[in-house]
C-alpha cells in the first residue's frame, strides 16, 4: 500500500465570534491561517454522511496529475471532525480577511492569529491578481443575467456559448489580449470541463469558476483562476451499500451519465448534461481547445488513479468508496478516449 496523505491536526479557532464565514456555497466553512504556511486556507466541513472531504482531495490530486491548475487541498482534523483545507488564491480576500482578523484581535486582546505569517505591507505588487467569479463575468456580457446565489443551479444562461463570449468580452474590457493568449484561456477553460468529466463533478455552477487578472512578473496578466470546490464528485453522496450494488450490477457508466452538471449546452435545454457528456461534446466541437488535456488524460496509467485513491486514510474513505471512485475515474477515462 502507498503511503497515506498527511492529515493536519488543526488548533481550535474561535470561529463564530472572530472569523468571517465564507459566503459562497452552502457548506459550513471558514478561513484560517496555518503556522508555517503563507496565504489563507478555507477549512471546509463535509455534509453529514457524505465523502465530500475525500472527494475534494482526490479531485485535486487527479487535477494535478492531468495538468489542470487546481487550488491545493489537504486533509485535516478539527475538533475531532474530519475536514479539508483549501488554499486561497484570491489576494484581495487575503487583505480583507486579515484586516478583519487583526481588528478583532485588537478589540478582544486574543492572540489567536499570527498576522506576521504573511508580509501584508510588503506584498509583491508586481504579482498581484484580482479575481472575478463566473456569474460576475457573465453579468458583464449577458443582458439581465441573474448572478444571485439563488441562481446557482438550473441557470440556463450559464451555457457554453455565453461562457465563451463572456470570457472574451471580459478579457477585452480588462485589457488587450492576443490571439495566442485567448487560445490559452480557452484551453484552460476547457480543461475545467474535462476534469469535471473525469471525476463526475456536478457542481460547476456560475460561482465555481473564476477569471484572474492583474500583474504577473511586471506584465499585465489575464487567465483562468485555479479550479476549486470539487466535492460533488466520485460518488461522494452514496453509502457503501449503494456503491456495492452499482459495482456488482456493472452500472458505473449509467451512474456517471445520470448526473446533471452546472453548465448547459444551450439555453433552450431542459437540463444541463452530465459532466462526462459535456466533456465529450466539447472535444467534438473544439478539439483545438480540448486536445492538450485529453492527451494528458490518455497518457495516465490507470495505476496512478489507483494510487491516488489508495493514499486516502481509511478513517476518511472506506475500501468500497475507494473502489467506486477508482472505477468512476477509469470508466470516464475510457469513455473520453473514444473521442481521441
Amino acid at each position: 500500500m502507498p503511503q497515506t496523505y498527511e492529515v493536519l491536526q488543526l488548533p481550535v479557532w474561535p470561529e463564530v465570534e472572530h472569523i468571517r464565514l465564507e459566503s459562497r456555497g452552502t457548506r459550513r466553512k471558514f478561513w484560517i491561517s496555518i503556522e508555517g504556511r503563507q496565504k489563507l486556507w478555507l477549512l471546509k466541513f463535509p455534509r453529514r454522511n457524505t465523502g465530500e472531504h475525500w472527494a475534494e482531495k482526490v479531485a485535486y490530486e487527479v487535477g494535478d496529475l492531468i495538468g489542470v491548475n487546481c487550488a491545493r487541498v489537504d486533509l485535516a482534523e478539527y475538533e475531532g471532525e474530519l475536514v479539508t483545507i483549501c488554499e486561497s488564491f484570491d489576494q484581495t480576500n487575503w487583505y480583507e480577511i486579515h484586516n478583519y482578523l487583526r481588528i478583532n484581535r485588537e478589540l478582544t486582546g486574543k492572540q489567536w492569529i499570527d498576522g506576521d505569517e504573511i508580509d501584508w505591507v510588503n506584498m509583491d505588487v508586481e504579482n498581484f491578481m484580482f479575481v472575478a467569479a463566473g456569474n460576475e463575468v457573465l453579468a458583464g456580457s449577458v443582458e439581465n443575467y441573474d448572478l444571485s446565489a439563488d441562481a446557482r443551479f438550473h441557470q440556463h444562461q450559464h451555457n457554453v456559448r455565453n461562457i465563451i463570449q463572456a470570457v472574451k468580452d471580459f478579457a477585452d474590457d480588462t485589457g488587450p489580449v492576443s490571439t495566442r493568449q485567448n487560445h490559452t484561456i480557452m484551453q484552460d477553460m476547457a480543461s475545467l470541463a474535462l476534469l469535471d468529466g473525469l471525476i463526475g463533478n456536478v457542481d460547476r455552477h456560475h460561482e465555481n469558476w473564476m477569471i484572474e487578472y492583474g500583474t504577473k512578473d511586471s506584465e499585465d496578466h489575464f487567465g483562468v483562476a485555479p479550479s476549486f470546490d470539487h466535492a460533488s464528485s466520485l460518488g461522494r453522496e452514496l453509502n457503501d451499500s449503494r456503491r456495492t450494488q452499482i459495482l456488482e450490477d456493472g452500472r458505473i457508466l449509467g451512474y456517471i451519465k445520470r448526473g446533471r452538471g452546472g453548465v448547459f449546452l444551450q439555453e433552450s435545454d431542459k437540463n444541463a448534461p452530465a459532466p462526462l457528456v459535456l466533456a465529450q461534446w466539447l472535444f467534438q466541437q473544439w478539439p483545438e481547445f480540448t486536445r492538450p488535456t485529453m492527451e494528458r488524460i490518455r497518457g495516465v496509467d490507470d495505476a496512478k488513479f489507483r494510487t491516488i485513491v489508495d493514499r486516502v486514510p481509511s478513517k476518511f474513505m472506506s475500501e468500497t468508496a475507494k473502489e467506486f471512485a477508482y472505477q468512476v475515474l477509469v470508466t470516464s477515462k475510457t469513455e473520453l478516449m473514444r473521442n481521441v
